[in-house]
């Protein structure tokens, strides 16, 4: 079982959305249908993809966050059969 601490913890780095997708020369855009943030809901949000050997690498746009700026990178790697 998780202490209260954990799960707080886990959702504080946890992000989760699904939506309709469109790919535009390197960006995917998603037009989100239900995020765990609700202010996401009935959004389009984009980020920057490229496809490196077995993985697909998903990047957001530079985010201003007070003084820094910042910037996310997922990378998906293809499951490989065995």
């Amino acid at each position: 079982m998780s202490s209260p601490g954990e799960k707080i913890k886990a959702i504080e780095t946890y992000l989760s959305y699904s939506g309709y997708w469109r790919l535009v020369d390197d960006k995917i855009y998603v037009k989100v249908i239900t995020s765990l943030l609700p202010n996401w809901k009935d959004k389009e949000h984009f980020r920057i993809f490229k496809i490196v050997d077995n993985k697909l690498v998903l990047k957001t746009p530079i985010i201003k966050q007070g003084d820094f700026e910042i910037s996310v990178e997922l990378d998906w790697e293809k499951y490989k059969n065995s």
